[in-house]
């Protein structure tokens, strides 16, 4: 059974920025006091760089609402949603959402955003995590794969995954940064994914995606809340 890396040391040097990430107090839980979609989201940068804030999906008993997927590095601004192609699928009590640059194909992608919900699970996010983890160990060749728990909560799972290949295609390599959510009635799985070429999954410093730019992702997607729907 592939087994949890919780590396705390490479975490704070490669991937942890100085806000700290890793500590609880910075992450409050589903249920507190939602106020707007723009105060719930960063800033966007520059004066004139208007992030896309309309990430509104209906998950059955509940409403997630999330930032869209930034398909340039933060650094370069904001991709508006307009640039996306999407694609959703609804069936046997599961929903998935898959996005893509639109200049990217679905099938064949290089930057992919995905939202995986299901309409009843008694889940732990602890356990959703570990699925998601197997999904990637399929995958990802067993001895260049690296799996971080950056945070945990009973209504939040954040994690970071590393694969430094697949095991049928060795030229190329794969940078999940992963959040879960559940409430009282309803669990669901955010996940931003950057395909590359392939690395060495132990050397933080030679990942293709910088250390800022996951724990930039990592901050929107945390943002993100699952709200009950009121009868």
């Amino acid at each position: 059974m592939f087994k949890y890396l919780i590396a705390r040391k490479l975490l704070r040097s490669f991937l942890i920025a100085s806000t700290g990430l890793l500590a609880a107090s910075n992450f409050a839980t589903a249920q507190e006091d939602l106020g707007t979609l723009n105060d719930l989201l960063p800033a966007s940068p520059g004066a004139n760089a208007n992030r896309s804030l309309n990430g509104r999906i209906r998950l059955f008993s509940n409403m997630l609402i999330h930032p869209m997927p930034v398909w340039s590095s933060f650094e370069n601004g904001p991709a508006p949603a307009e640039r996306t192609k999407i694609k959703t699928s609804n069936a046997n009590g599961s929903y998935k959402l898959s996005m893509v640059p639109d200049d990217e194909q679905l099938t064949d992608w290089r930057n992919l955003f995905t939202v995986v919900a299901y309409e009843k699970s008694d889940q732990s996010v602890t356990r959703q995590g570990l699925t998601v983890i197997q999904q990637f160990k399929a995958l990802c060749s067993p001895s260049n794969m690296q799996a971080f728990k950056v945070h945990v909560t009973p209504q939040r799972l954040i994690q970071v995954v590393a694969c430094g290949n697949y095991s049928r295609d060795r030229a190329t390599g794969q940078i999940a940064a992963i959040v879960t959510l559940r409430n009282e009635s309803g669990l669901v799985t955010l996940t931003r994914q950057w395909r590359t070429s392939s690395f060495q999954s132990k050397v933080g410093t030679g990942w293709p995606v910088p250390k800022t730019e996951i724990d930039n992702v990592l901050k929107e997607l945390a943002r993100s809340r699952l709200i009950p729907i009121k009868n």
